[in-house]
């Protein structure tokens, strides 16, 4: 064994502790449950979960407590507030007082009773006509009823939940004034020939004298291509395709210079450099 310094320290022995006795929850006299042990002469074993009649289990207390005790029969006024017993004295029945006493009051029932069962013979009454006019009272007593009192506590409105908040119905009268400022710079772009996108800032108004000559200019081509579509007017049947096609373009370069002519009457015009 090679030389160590753990052999030099004295090792002390570890002591076991004994852990506590063993001991179990059950009952060690109850007999098991379904059991056979012991049960010789019998077709229920021990511990199974069998009731037993116990006695008066079944027809209530036995014969022998029902009879009566012939010493203890019923004699006169025991069974009543004012009689006395036989033999006169308070256990029999009463005393002095309460035998002079009159009669217990008769019983009555509290409130109206029902009306009795009609008889198989009775008749019903017929014929009765009554002569008020409902309709006129039920508006007399609706005109005259006193309306119902309703009391109106005054409101805090410093205790309301939206108190100090913006309504929201400003929320949306502002969103739809948004909407309808975007709405018009858009058509005033359209109008103007611009797109979306387009900075102002980049584009100059056009010189009177040039709009006025750009205007005369689309007036004179607009002459000319209305006095060559007017002499096409008369022709009814266009029975070629050629006739068919120029009078479509002329129909489409009109309204291409009446859509200019109209954009460059309005003022001011914008263009880009």
């Amino acid at each position: 064994m090679p030389e160590t310094i753990y052999s030099l320290v004295p090792h002390v022995p570890d002591v076991p502790v004994k852990p506590p006795m063993y001991k179990s929850r059950h009952d060690p006299v109850c007999v098991l449950a379904g059991s056979t042990f012991g049960a010789f002469g019998t077709t229920q074993p021990i511990g199974a979960a069998v009731l037993k009649k116990q006695a008066s289990g079944t027809f209530g207390p036995p014969v022998e407590a029902l009879r009566n005790d012939p010493a203890k029969f019923l004699k006169k006024g025991t069974k009543t507030q004012t009689g006395t017993g036989a033999s006169g004295d308070k256990d029999s029945g009463g005393d002095a007082k309460s035998s002079k006493k009159g009669p217990a009051p008769a019983f009555t029932y509290p409130g109206e009773r029902k009306a009795m069962v009609p008889r198989r013979d009775d008749c019903p009454v017929t014929g009765i006509v009554s002569k008020a006019n409902f309709v006129t009272a039920n508006a007399v007593d609706t005109i005259l009823a006193v309306p119902r009192r309703v009391d109106l506590e005054p409101v805090n409105y410093l205790e309301k939940e939206d108190y100090g908040k913006v309504p929201k119905y400003l929320q949306q009268v502002k969103s739809e004034i948004t909407r309808e400022n975007a709405m018009i710079d858009m058509f005033v772009r359209e109008q103007m020939g611009l797109e979306v996108g387009d900075d102002d800032d980049h584009l100059e108004e056009l010189r009177e004298r040039e709009r006025t000559e750009l205007l005369h200019a689309l007036k004179a081509k607009w002459d000319t291509v209305n006095k060559k579509y007017q002499l096409m007017a008369h022709m009814v049947n266009l029975d070629t395709f050629g006739k068919l096609r120029r009078k479509e373009q002329m129909e489409t370069q009109l309204k291409g210079l009446e859509k200019d002519i109209e954009k460059l009457e309005k003022t001011p015009v914008l263009i880009r450099p």
